[in-house]
């Protein structure tokens, strides 16, 4: 993919815990198997640093990472209980920031600054996955979708966190399409291998996607 250095692979639990430590992440993925296998990282590297994970997804895909969760062994209802797991369905969530079909800065940071407050945030760490974002791109909504990514960034630089954006890539038909929202982002993530135990991942060069 045009406009990224070349990519580099590192273990998952390093590229979540340092090498993407606070960064805005971004996956183009071609698969569910792919997105939920990055998903199942970030969150597992969550629990293993004692960080809580927000998850803002659809439906089908919390279910499936729920699964995949207790798989391993977790205790999904008392993470929840503990506030260090938090899933959220991704339509509702972002239906709450909205005002005339687009997203409302203050009701945002209102609702993401509770959401912060329900995890914990200066007791431990918080991260968030989502794919809020991509649901509005997928109706058609992309300039709300370009102005979500936007608040999240501003957000974060208020309250450091790891942010991980996930788009299915058949949402874009080529590069350049998808170069709007690759722009609102630090990292990529490769969207077509399996990364049970390896993250392959570039630096998004701005200069050259803009």
């Amino acid at each position: 993919m045009s406009g990224y250095r070349d990519w580099v692979s590192a273990h998952v639990d390093v590229f979540w815990t340092e090498i993407a430590h606070r960064d805005h992440v971004l996956q183009l993925y071609k698969s569910d198997g792919v997105f939920l296998d990055a998903l199942a990282g970030f969150v597992l590297e969550a629990f293993y640093s004692e960080e809580s994970a927000i998850v803002i997804a659809t439906n089908a895909h919390l279910n499936a990472l729920e699964s995949r969760l207790r798989s391993y062994g977790f205790d999904i209802e008392r993470l929840i209980s503990e506030h260090k797991f938090i899933p959220l369905n991704g339509e509702e969530t972002v239906s709450e920031f909205m005002i005339n079909g687009v997203p409302d800065e203050a009701v945002f940071k209102a609702a993401a600054n509770k959401l912060f407050l329900d995890a914990g945030y200066g007791k431990r760490p918080v991260r968030v996955a989502g794919e809020g974002t991509a649901l509005l791109w997928k109706h058609g909504h992309k300039d709300a979708a370009l102005q979500l990514e936007r608040l999240w960034h501003e957000f974060q630089k208020e309250k450091p966190h790891s942010l991980f954006c996930a788009y299915p890539e058949a949402m874009f038909e080529n590069d350049v399409n998808a170069l709007p929202v690759c722009n609102e982002h630090s990292k990529i993530i490769s969207g077509v291998e399996k990364q049970i135990t390896h993250v392959f991942y570039s630096e998004i060069e701005q200069n050259q996607v803009s």
